[in-house]
């Protein structure tokens, strides 16, 4: 049995077209922090279990939807995300036969202004979503959570879309929230501001242009790599921050 677990708040805009992608599964799960939008009729339309639960961490979501799948396969997909075809295709042979492996990793690729992105360090972007529910776990962390598996980590062809941002605005209302969780992520396992860090965001954007070909997509790829430099540089400025209010 294959569940697809997703956690919410808001996504109206985007949940129909992920639900689409993963409507064959067997199963589908999604723990809701509080729509005040159609994320939720949406789902009840595609026949998913919704669960409603105040937000305390995307682990602690996440691990919450763990929970609550009956099936002995997870995906684990972000509202913002589809899966292809061939994914949905190759999920399926490896569900209905034995395998070694207790997780899998997929490609992702990126879409952005207007634009599938492929170079830049944006694809294939592997990320571990398909998984043994007795075999993984996310680590509780703020944000960038990961699948800690317990096995063999194999890996697929087929992949997923992310449909990232809207717009600009988009971008930096979930940009001023996530440098601040990382922000405290780091400076909960002990990282401390150093001058080093005011030349992290110059090598990722030398990095990610030139080296990782990032130039290739475009005006896309130049503005990509402009604003994960940026958000090296705000997230280290946040953690000096962090770090002067603990003296």
């Amino acid at each position: 049995m294959i569940s697809v677990i997703i956690i919410t708040k808001n996504e109206e805009k985007s949940i129909q077209r992920c639900l689409e992608s993963i409507k064959w599964a067997d199963e589908i799960v999604i723990v809701d922090s509080g729509s005040k939008d159609k994320t939720i009729e949406i789902a009840n339309k595609y026949g998913a279990k919704v669960f409603e639960k105040k937000f305390e961490g995307y682990s602690i979501q996440k691990n919450f939807a763990i929970e609550k799948a009956a099936g002995n396969w997870l995906i684990s997909i972000d509202a913002d995300e589809v899966i292809t075809t061939e994914l949905k295709e190759e999920i399926q042979k490896i569900t209905e036969n034995p395998t070694k492996y207790a997780a899998f990793k997929i490609p992702r690729r990126l879409f952005f202004q207007g634009r599938f992105m492929k170079w830049g360090g944006c694809y294939p972007n592997y990320q571990v979503r398909i998984f043994r529910k007795d075999k993984a776990k996310f680590d509780i962390v703020p944000v960038h959570e990961k699948l800690i598996v317990d096995g063999d980590i194999g890996k697929l062809k087929g992949g997923m879309t992310h449909y990232s941002y809207e717009n600009l605005t988009d971008y930096f209302d979930r940009f001023n929230r996530y440098t601040s969780l990382d922000a405290r992520k780091r400076y909960n396992k002990g990282k401390r501001f150093c001058l080093w860090h005011y030349l992290v965001p110059l090598h990722k954007f030398v990095s990610m242009y030139f080296f990782e070909l990032g130039f290739l997509d475009g005006i896309q790829g130049l503005n990509w790599a402009i604003l994960c430099a940026f958000y090296d540089i705000v997230k280290f400025m946040k953690l000096k921050e962090i770090c002067d209010e603990k003296k």
